[in-house]
């Protein structure tokens, strides 16, 4: 049954722009698997924006130029402002807790990670893998979610009535922090938590990039680039606490969650 339909802008396009009139273009899309379709997309268009700019904006997405700036743009917030926004929380969680940096680095030298960093060597980082996830789950770079309902509804403990077009709110950092999904205190920082009690966490009450068919398009590619910069950075520097007038924290909203008051000392490693 289909609760939800999506408020607010999503990061990609709506399937009707890419399927809506792929026959004049020549493309017969159906039956095809999601990678088959790829392929056939890239070896016709190559890369995505050159697909939007290019004569089969017209024949297949139908997108107006200004409709494709606002998409590119949108790509680019959502693919560098959170990103940068967590690396940030990083640092920041970092300096308050060098217990959590030394396990990093204890980590990248027993799986034997020197200068070059191989998919192979980032995949054997799992204790890498925790630290991310908490501070996706201490710090969330988005506060929350919306849903708006398309059926009347009740909730099932309280049995409060909500009703076709009603907005749900989805508070991330409301659910991360929890103690009724949570065995380990939710208010302590502690990327072991995901290596013991909350392995196997309720899987909604953890949802930095949201779920379903409208969760991030880019959280593969995020989760990656968060494993690559932040172990680079544990290989050569070693993050300090600067002290509580600059390295304060608390948060200020923006685009994301971002840290307030963030203010470290930085240790070459030689």
């Amino acid at each position: 049954m289909k609760y939800f339909t999506l408020r607010g802008p999503i990061p990609g396009l709506s399937p009707h722009y890419f399927f809506g009139n792929t026959i004049q273009s020549g493309l017969v899309l159906k039956d095809l698997s999601l990678h088959e379709v790829y392929r056939t997309f890239k070896s016709r268009f190559g890369d995505v924006f050159q697909f939007w700019f290019g004569p089969a904006r017209v024949i297949v997405v139908s997108l107006s130029r200004s409709e494709v700036l606002d998409e590119v743009l949108f790509f680019l917030i959502a693919g560098y402002e959170t990103t940068s926004t967590v690396l940030s929380w990083f640092i920041h969680l970092a300096s308050k807790h060098p217990r959590v940096q030394q396990k990093i680095k204890a980590e990248l030298l027993e799986n034997n990670c020197k200068e070059d960093l191989s998919l192979e060597h980032i995949d054997s980082l799992v204790y890498l893998d925790c630290v991310i996830k908490e501070i996706l789950r201490f710090c969330p770079p988005a506060d929350g979610s919306a849903r708006s309902l398309t059926t009347d509804d009740r909730l099932p403990e309280s049995g409060t009535q909500l009703y076709a077009g009603d907005e749900v709110i989805i508070p991330f950092m409301n659910l991360a922090r929890d103690p009724r999904y949570w065995s380990i205190d939710p208010e302590l920082f502690y990327p072991e938590r995901f290596l013991g009690e909350d392995k196997n966490h309720q899987s909604y009450a953890l949802l930095p990039f949201g779920s379903g068919h409208r969760q991030c398009i880019g959280q593969d590619l995020a989760r990656f680039e968060l494993k690559v910069i932040i172990a680079r950075l544990m290989q050569d520097v070693t993050f300090g606490d600067g002290g509580p007038e600059v390295n304060a924290g608390g948060f200020v909203q923006t685009v994301t969650i971002m840290p307030k008051h963030v203010g470290v000392t930085v240790q070459f490693e030689q």
